[in-house]
């Protein structure tokens, strides 16, 4: 077997059934072998989006992604999404090769390895071509493992070349080691402060949701009374529960601050504890913090728990629950304090606003469109990005499962969204992708993957938050005084552009046209984009 053919059939044993990529020469007739055996490839125009689509697809399936790049330039082009990848603990594998050894001084070559390393994804490469196949196995199983992206780089060899050796079968152990539980001080002392809390707050992380905890979360809840907050990973976990708090940290509703702030014990459960899930440590302040956790996050890389236990989160639910039950520990009650229902209350009321508000009088805001959109949409996907308006999809879109929901936002870099939709939506052609993007954004990633939706006919709602600016810096410069004008952008009108690619675009400029919004989405078939640009005053503070 030629080792183009080794690495297609390695990869379909592995369950890959899809790639995104742009090919080249150290990747296309991997990349033929491996549609010739079965498998989907979806061509991306830059190598940016093809590895942001894979982490898309693996947010969503639950399974690795993969992306292949050509070497030298186009794999320098995965660089940022790397970094996104290894910040947002997405399992994916980019394949790549490295650059022809028979030509001094070749144009493409590039210390692949170094700047892979500099990223925070992890590499690998095969010793020979007799541990090609081990080599692939071993960088999906570190890519599922560890949570991270893993570059598997193939030396220069001819891919034609065949390997003297009968294949073998491999697999994938999808599972995730569960931690024995082992009674001890650290046990000792995080059941006595979940024991002697008076206002004690759930903080549910994305390892929980992973995990499937929200059950033994909420029974934890009732046992203690204590209402549940959730990272921003973890958006929409229990949602419609009595205990729901929202989210908790920089992105968290105004409503919830005062309950956050008097509580005085934070028990957290597969969450990172994060600068931003903590506002700075604010929340944290005066409190004492037990962190449950599940999967390799470094919860001492941000915060300083007093008690930090590496477990099974629903394990270690029933653990806590008989050690409080032994001990006959009253419930404490804080989940019925005025500050929590107080909280509760208007978080609801947020989320329930009457329709009558959509055509309240006044400028078009992000709000307003948002909730239009939350309305009529039915199954759905919702991938953001950096950007102000971000604040207003994550508030006034829901979902049904965190895992249906994609913020990339990891590094804070923009013009990553779209590739995310796009994975998304190959994942799961059913939902309704809803990205939601700046204008900036949607410049930055490079319009031509719009065309990637459209020649796959996916189902992706591009929502584009165009305020002509880059929105944030010109608010800065404005609060300080300074002329902010120089911020602006001459864009395009985002809805002919779209028409112009072949899928259908709306311009969507005042209150008056919400109706119309409303009604595009309703008639949308769903065979292609449906990009909407949302058309707002720059100098709108949301």
């Amino acid at each position: 077997m030629n080792i183009e053919n080794l690495v297609a059939k390695t990869l379909a044993d592995l369950g890959v059934r899809t790639i995104f990529g742009v090919m080249g020469d150290v990747n296309m007739y991997m990349v033929e072998r491996f549609v010739a055996g079965g498998g989907d490839y979806v061509g991306a125009f830059n190598e940016a989006g093809a590895t942001q689509m894979a982490m898309g697809y693996a947010s969503i399936t639950g399974r690795i992604g993969v992306a292949t790049a050509t070497c030298g330039p186009g794999f320098t082009n995965t660089l940022t999404s790397l970094i996104e990848g290894e910040k947002a603990h997405h399992a994916i594998v980019v394949l790549t090769g490295q650059a022809r050894d028979d030509r001094r001084g070749f144009m493409q070559t590039v210390d692949q390895r170094a700047l892979t390393l500099a990223t925070g994804a992890g590499f690998e490469r095969p010793d020979d071509a007799r541990d090609i196949q081990a080599s692939l196995v071993r960088a999906s199983q570190r890519a599922h493992a560890e949570l991270r992206p893993i570059v598997y780089e193939l030396p220069p060899y001819n891919l034609h070349t065949t390997i003297d050796a009968p294949y073998k079968a491999v697999s994938l152990d999808l599972r995730r080691p569960k931690t024995a539980l082992e009674a001890g001080e650290a046990w000792d002392n995080a059941i006595g402060i979940i024991a002697t809390a008076k206002r004690p707050i759930i903080l549910a992380g994305y390892g929980a949701v992973l995990e499937d905890a929200k059950d033994a979360l909420l029974q934890l809840s009732q046992r203690i009374g204590a209402p549940i907050a959730t990272t921003l990973r973890a958006k929409d976990y229990v949602r419609g529960s009595a205990a729901d708090l929202g989210l908790m940290g920089l992105s968290c509703r105004a409503e919830a601050v005062d309950a956050l702030l008097a509580s005085d014990c934070i028990i957290a459960f597969g969450a990172s504890l994060n600068t931003y899930t903590t506002s700075n440590g604010t929340y944290l302040n005066g409190k004492r913090v037990v962190a449950f956790n599940n999967l390799a996050f470094d919860t001492d890389k941000y915060a300083i728990p007093d008690v930090t236990i590496q477990v099974n989160l629903k394990a270690a639910v029933e653990y806590v629950i008989q050690g409080l039950d032994k001990a006959e520990i009253e419930r404490s009650g804080f989940i019925d304090e005025d500050v929590v229902i107080k909280a509760r209350k208007a978080i609801q009321q947020r989320r329930t606003l009457q329709k009558a508000e959509f055509n309240a009088p006044g400028f078009l805001s992000y709000d307003k469109a948002m909730r239009v959109i939350d309305e009529t949409v039915g199954q759905r996907i919702l991938v953001t990005e950096s950007g102000r308006y971000k604040y207003s999809a994550w508030h006034n879109v829901s979902v049904d499962d965190p895992r249906r929901f994609i913020p990339s936002i990891s590094y804070g870099a923009i013009g990553v969204g779209l590739g995310h939709a796009i994975g998304a939506a190959v994942a799961d052609p059913n939902a309704t992708v809803i990205l939601a993007v700046g204008d900036g954004g949607m410049m930055n990633a490079g319009l031509s993957e719009l065309k990637t939706i459209q020649n796959r006919k996916l189902k992706v709602l591009a929502v584009v938050c165009d305020d002509g600016a880059y929105g944030t810096e010109y608010q800065k410069f404005a609060e300080r005084g300074v002329d902010p004008d120089f911020t602006r952008l001459e864009q395009p009108d985002f809805a002919k552009v779209a028409t112009a690619l072949g899928g259908t675009g709306i311009r969507i400029e005042s209150v008056d046209d919400l109706p119309r919004l409303k009604t595009a989405i309703e008639q949308w078939p769903g065979d292609g984009l449906l990009l909407v640009d949302l058309v707002v005053d720059t100098r709108s503070a949301e």
